[in-house]
């Protein structure tokens, strides 16, 4: 054992009470899954299941709607990836790079993005280094 472990639970800190609530739990349990908010929802993507000798790596994506306390899927990632970047740009979810399987050839240049309103996934230019576990932002 590696220290590593998927949880699907989920938690919101307020600073003014400085308390932590737990809220809704995601439906799939996930490690080294990336988080982004868009449009007052919040995505959670990719991952895997927190298995250290035979993980099942995740394409799969859920949505959470605060005014509801509810996890939705939307549409798969079209790579099942963990350890990557999720970024919004331009009102689009953004999946960067990550990896697909154990090893390092397996780690991707790939980019994706997720458009919300066709709740579709469609191949972006790729980086020209394979990356994982990079932090990703918009400037």
């Amino acid at each position: 054992y590696d220290g590593r472990s998927s949880v699907k639970s989920m938690e919101c800190y307020d600073p003014v009470t400085n308390a932590w609530t737990n809220l809704a739990p995601m439906s799939v349990a996930r490690y080294n899954l990336a988080a982004a908010a868009l449009d007052g929802r919040l995505y959670a993507a990719g991952g895997h299941d927190g298995n250290t000798y035979l993980p099942t790596y995740l394409p799969t994506v859920e949505c959470y709607d605060i005014s509801t306390n509810t996890w939705s899927t939307v549409a798969p990632m079209t790579t099942a990836r963990f350890g990557l970047g999720l970024v919004v740009m331009d009102g689009k979810l953004c999946a960067i790079g990550g990896q697909s399987a154990r090893g390092r050839s397996s780690r991707l240049s790939s980019v994706e993005c997720y458009d919300p309103t066709s709740n579709t996934w469609a191949l972006s230019d790729a980086m020209i280094t394979a990356r994982c576990a990079a932090g990703a932002v918009v400037v």
